[in-house]
């Protein structure tokens, strides 16, 4: 596929279940993804993981935010 197809085709999920992500699929993402490269090694990421109540108050602040057109921390 050139890199043109996977351009044009790409998508962005946009319809989200209530279903949780189990913590140990989770884990295996994370894993796989410290294997992809960074910028001179520097490795500047961290994740992470919200779940429940917190999650819904870090999404409610997140929509004030955007409707008082604020940029996230």
């Amino acid at each position: 596929m050139s890199i043109e197809q996977i351009l044009q085709n790409r998508s962005s999920c946009r319809s989200y279940t209530k279903q949780e992500v189990d913590s140990e699929l989770l884990q295996q993402v994370f894993s796989a993804a410290q294997q992809s490269p960074s910028n001179c090694n520097v490795q500047p990421w961290q994740v992470l993981v919200v779940s429940g109540k917190k999650k819904d108050e870090l999404k409610n602040k997140l929509i004030q935010n955007v409707m008082q057109q604020q940029k996230p921390n």
